[in-house]
């Protein structure tokens, strides 16, 4: 449990250390007097839990909760006065405890008592993704924060993936070795190979990940235990998708920008291409459909909205690049197809060492040349 203090009276430290510091995870990060520095501060770390002091120097300690809330949600404010009438007020802006002062020890206990439940439930309402878009990550499920994983080695990471990509089915080890360790006689490769399954779940037990590996015979298979994984949720949603209508476009929109990128495209493992490929092909399939649909009703907005999704997870996809030179060509704005063309060129260029397409270098070619005869 992390905490923060933000009050005048430096003695506030001592009491609260005194009661808290019986518990075994609690740490202090610090004590401010200064308001705006205390600010500073849980917005860069992030504590669990806020004692202010109501009655500060430069500023009231509610409009600072209020303030610590609207940045931060998820961090408790303990609010802390002489006056009883303050109470009020602290639960209406929904205050995790409010303390009279001088602060009692039994008083801070059953606050403390009462912080440790409500760590404990987020603890266990906090729930982990897999994902496999773009890069092998972990992330927590109700927010944006992913878990920095250190994996031992490449090929425990890569071990990881391939089990997962194989999930709920047993590959056998022998298949193991020789993808990953081929190089080095069989003993030495059934070493290896208990060595990684070691690390992997020594790493998953590190973080809390419910995953399990188990063992049958000559196999090895991944148990997920309900796990979310991103992949299984993209294709579900998929196919659960209602018939295509204005009501439903929202649907779909959204199901495209659950794609975080091409499966496992920063790890680059060979057996990953065919399933990168299928799964792209099926999200190219829906963005096509939903730009049809809005071609129809000239919803040219919305389309460009849709390639510039497009270009931001895919960055190499020559077509989204196209479309969006011709559309802005379309709708007269010169600044952006020449923004697009030279963006295209400058990625395939310094990522790839390679040229457009040559129908796009043609296209280009040709609307310069016509841009240049208006303007004479």
């Amino acid at each position: 449990m992390r905490a923060i203090i933000i009050d005048n009276e430096t003695t506030i430290e001592e009491h609260i250390s005194q009661v808290f510091g019986k518990i075994a995870e609690f740490k202090l990060l610090g004590n401010y007097a200064d308001p705006r520095q205390g600010f500073n501060e849980i917005i860069e770390y992030r504590p669990d839990v806020v004692f202010i002091e109501i009655e500060l120097n430069e500023i009231n300690g509610i409009d600072l909760a209020k303030a610590i809330k609207k940045k931060y949600k998820n961090v408790s404010i303990v609010l802390m006065s002489m006056k009883k009438e303050y109470a009020v007020k602290a639960f209406e802006i929904e205050a995790f405890d409010y303390l009279l002062k001088p602060l009692n020890k039994c008083r801070l206990a059953i606050t403390s008592n009462r912080l440790q439940s409500l760590m404990v439930k987020r603890k266990k309402e906090q729930q982990i993704m897999v994902c496999s878009f773009g890069d092998l990550q972990f992330k927590w499920l109700n927010g944006n924060d992913y878990l920095d994983v250190k994996w031992r080695t490449r090929k425990t990471q890569e071990l990881f993936a391939y089990l997962l990509h194989n999930q709920q089915n047993p590959v056998r080890k022998d298949i193991l070795i020789e993808m990953l360790w081929s190089h080095v006689d069989a003993e030495k490769g059934q070493a290896l190979l208990y060595s990684a399954i070691y690390q992997i779940r020594k790493t998953l037990k590190d973080m809390d990940c419910p995953i399990e590996i188990v063992s049958h015979e000559n196999t090895y298979r991944l148990k997920t235990n309900k796990i979310k994984y991103d992949v299984s949720e993209w294709e579900l949603a998929m196919d659960q998708l209602p018939p295509l209508n204005n009501n439903t476009l929202s649907d779909y929109i959204r199901v495209i920008k659950m794609y975080k990128g091409a499966y496992l495209d920063k790890l680059d493992y060979l057996w990953a291409e065919a399933e990168r490929d299928l799964l792209h092909s099926i999200w190219s399939y829906h963005i096509q459909k939903v730009v049809v649909f809005l071609e129809e009703r000239k919803r040219y907005t919305d389309i460009i909205r849709i390639y510039r999704y497009v270009i931001e997870v895919c960055p190499y996809d020559e077509n989204s690049h196209f479309e969006l030179m011709k559309l802005s060509n379309e709708t007269n704005n010169n600044e952006a197809v020449f923004h697009y063309y030279k963006n295209l060129e400058f990625i395939l260029r310094e990522e790839l060492g390679t040229k457009p397409d040559i129908k796009i270098q043609n296209w280009y070619k040709y609307w310069l040349e016509k841009e240049a005869l208006m303007s004479d």
